[in-house]
């Protein structure tokens, strides 16, 4: 796989328009957006990270698209999102730290690779683009679980997304190991990954991995606008009952695995 693979996304109309808003700040396309177009995949959403001055980039951007500029950040780290009319753009700011770095603190390598938005050059240190090939999901470093426990759930709803694809056995075995740090998580975060895993024609999958990372039983979310039970390790997932017999309707074999 070669960067002309990549080449035509740098003619789309918002990245085209992105590397304008940016002038001299470097810029790079990285994440879902490559990973779509080298599986073939259809995407409406742009993934970016710019080398500093990001409000700025991202202000000039959502007047020239026209969008809707949108905080991720705050205080936190850099991040803006952009909600045109047919396109969501997502800039990251990395702010003076390098692109390896940046890349390293993503959670799989096949979102850890990046194309240079003026010379189309790729940038691969984590070996993304051979995962790719075969179909692997792969954690970037031994800390992609440690520092975000909410992708021990992302891990089960990429492999639903991503055709074909299986986990690396020393990824699951660090998901597993990060599995405690779940309870940490905001419940209303660990319910939308959740409602994004449930809402795929084949959940039932999904919930056998979640089985098989110890994720159930003991992830406890609460009912909605009610915070978990307190203490640090929890009763069930929520709404587990029902997700089962949803399940018995469509694979009784996974099923029978959670229940």
């Amino acid at each position: 796989m070669t960067s002309r693979t990549f080449r035509l996304l740098l003619h789309l109309p918002a990245v085209r328009a992105l590397l304008e808003a940016c002038g001299p700040a470097a810029c790079h396309l990285v994440g879902g957006i490559l990973r779509d177009r080298a599986l073939g995949l259809p995407s409406h959403d742009v993934d970016a990270v710019v080398s500093g001055g990001g409000q700025e980039i991202a202000q000039r951007l959502a007047a020239a698209l026209p969008a809707r500029l949108v905080f991720l950040g705050g205080k936190e780290f850099a991040a803006y999102r952009l909600v045109g009319e047919d396109v969501t753009v997502d800039l990251w700011d990395r702010e003076g730290t390098s692109l390896h770095q940046d890349l390293a603190r993503r959670d799989f390598t096949v979102n850890a690779f990046a194309l240079d938005a003026r010379s189309g050059e790729l940038v691969d240190p984590f070996g993304g683009l051979a995962d790719l090939e075969r179909r692997l999901l792969r954690a970037t470093t031994a800390e992609s679980f440690t520092g975000d426990p909410l992708r021990v759930l992302r891990l089960p709803r990429l492999l639903l997304r991503l055709p074909g694809f299986a986990a690396d056995p020393q990824t699951l075995t660090l998901a597993r190991a990060a599995t405690p740090g779940l309870v940490r998580m905001a419940a209303e975060r660990v319910r939308e990954e959740l409602a994004i895993l449930f809402a795929h024609p084949e959940a039932h999958r999904g919930l056998a991995l979640l089985v098989a990372l110890d994720v159930y039983p003991g992830l406890w979310l609460g009912r909605p606008g009610e915070p978990g039970k307190p203490g640090g390790a929890i009763a069930e997932l929520e709404a587990l009952p029902e997700r089962v017999r949803e399940m018995r309707e469509i694979d009784t074999t996974a099923a029978d695995a959670v229940d």
